[in-house]
C-alpha cells in the first residue's frame, strides 16, 4: 500500500533487480521522491534477514505502539511516529550496526532519551524481549560518556548484566582502535558485531573475520588462495552493491516484484 501510494505521488523506485532483492530478502526499498529526495521504505527495522533473526522486532507491534506527533501549531497537523521507547531502541540499533562512531548518532539518542525519562522499565523489558539489550547497553555507555547524566547507571546494568563484551566495548571507547582502510578489524567492526549475548557476539565476530578475509583474498586476482577461498565461501552472504540493485532490470519485473511484496504481506515478520 505504501509503495503504491508513493509511486502514485510521483516517486520513482531505484531498486529494479527483483531476483536479487528476493534472494537477499531485503527489508527496504529505495525510492527517489519528485523533488529528488532519497527515501528508504522499510518493512522492517533491519535490512538483512540475519539481523531480523538476531533481533526479533515485530513491525506490527511497532506500528501498533506508534503515536501521533504534532508538526508545530494546531493547524500543522500530526504524523505517526515510533513511541518514545521504540524510538530509542531503533536509534541504538541503527547506530550500533553502522559502527556507533558518530557523535550525531549519540546526540540523537540522548535527545530521544530526554523525551522518555519515565520509561526506563519499559526500555529494559522491550530491549530484552527483542534481544537488543546488549546493543542498547553498549550504545548507552557511549552516550553517557559524551552526555553526562543522560542514563541512570542501574538501567545499563539491568540491560547487560555482567556482560564481558560490554566491558570490552567500554575499554574500546577509552582507547579507540585507529581507523585505517588497510586494517582487517577496526573499532567500528567490533561495535557492529554486538548481538544479544556474549556468545552470539563472539560467533558474529568470527564470521565477520572470515567474510573480511574472504573478500580481501578475492580482491587480489593473483593470490594463491583465491580459488580455494572462493569455493569454500559460496555459502557466505555478500552484500550487493547499489549498482547491482538499481541498474539491472529483471526480464519479468512485474512477477518478481509481486513475489517480493506477497512474501512481505504473508510472512514478512519471519522472512
Amino acid at each position: 500500500v505504501a509503495l503504491g501510494a508513493l509511486e502514485a505521488a510521483g516517486a520513482v523506485l531505484r531498486d529494479r533487480n527483483w531476483p536479487m532483492i528476493n534472494d537477499t530478502q531485503r527489508g527496504q526499498l529505495s525510492l527517489v521522491l519528485p523533488r529528488g529526495t532519497l527515501l528508504d521504505l522499510h518493512w522492517s527495522w533491519f535490512n538483512e534477514p540475519e539481523r531480523r533473526a538476531d533481533f526479533p522486532v515485530r513491525s506490527q507491534d511497532v506500528l501498533d505502539r506508534s503515536v501521533d506527533v504534532g508538526l508545530g501549531g494546531p493547524a500543522d497537523g500530526a504524523i505517526r511516529m515510533h513511541d518514545p521507547v521504540d524510538a530509542v531502541l531503533h536509534l541504538c540499533a541503527h547506530a550500533l550496526l553502522s559502527g556507533g562512531d558518530r557523535l550525531v548518532w549519540l546526540s540523537d539518542i540522548s535527545r530521544q532519551l530526554r523525551a522518555c525519562p519515565a520509561h526506563w522499565d519499559d526500555l529494559v523489558d522491550r530491549a530484552r524481549a527483542t534481544r537488543l539489550n546488549l546493543v542498547v547497553a553498549v550504545m548507552l555507555d557511549r552516550v553517557t560518556r559524551h552526555f553526562v547524566g543522560t542514563v541512570p547507571t542501574e538501567v545499563v546494568a539491568a540491560l547487560s548484566g555482567r556482560s564481558a563484551w560490554r566491558l570490552s566495548m567500554r575499554a574500546l571507547v577509552r582507547r579507540p582502535i585507529p581507523e585505517r582502510d588497510d586494517e582487517l578489524l577496526t573499532g567500528r567492526t567490533f561495535v557492529a558485531v554486538t548481538r544479544g549475548s556474549d556468545l552470539e557476539t563472539a560467533r558474529a565476530l568470527g564470521r565477520s573475520v572470515v567474510v573480511e578475509v574472504r573478500d580481501r583474498l578475492l580482491r587480489e586476482p593473483e593470490h594463491p588462495w583465491r580459488a580455494k577461498v572462493a569455493g569454500r565461501a559460496r555459502g557466505l552472504p555478500v552484500e550487493p552493491s547499489m549498482g547491482q540493485l538499481d541498474l539491472w532490470e529483471s526480464h519479468d519485473e512485474h512477477a518478481e516484484r509481486s513475489m517480493y511484496l506477497s512474501k512481505i504481506a504473508q510472512h514478512g515478520e519471519i522472512w
